[in-house]
């Protein structure tokens, strides 16, 4: 339907997976900083510097992580509930185009069962 509200679902699903990637991305890059030791730098001072930054990095990227993972799996919810109603509104207007067109045994050849089919 043109007029109301209308996702790809197949999009969704690129969506969820490029997600989970950098998700997953973020958690290697995170502990591979972690087995980094600040004192792999240089000076006291890098070294304080840098042990400082691997805190706060660690910090921004487990929110970021964590973001990440409630968008993803709200997103895999959304797209398996609009998959379900889709299918339940397909079949209840293709039960409908049945009887509609004369019995439900009838090989469906009505204008509405076309066009769900896509044939009009």
């Amino acid at each position: 339907m043109s007029w109301g509200f209308q996702i790809d679902i197949h999009q969704v699903g690129g969506l969820v997976s490029t997600l989970e990637d950098a998700g997953d991305r973020m958690t290697r890059a995170n502990n591979a900083l972690k087995d980094l030791s600040p004192s792999d730098m240089g000076s006291d001072e890098i070294d304080g510097s840098a042990g400082e930054f691997q805190d706060r990095w660690e910090h921004g990227i487990e929110k970021i992580i964590q973001f990440s993972t409630s968008l993803t799996d709200g997103l895999r919810k959304a797209r398996d509930l609009y998959a379900e109603i889709d299918g339940g509104a397909k079949s209840a207007l293709g039960q409908m185009a049945s009887e509609l067109s004369g019995g439900g045994g009838q090989s469906g050849d009505s204008d509405i069962t076309r066009r769900l089919e896509g044939k009009a």
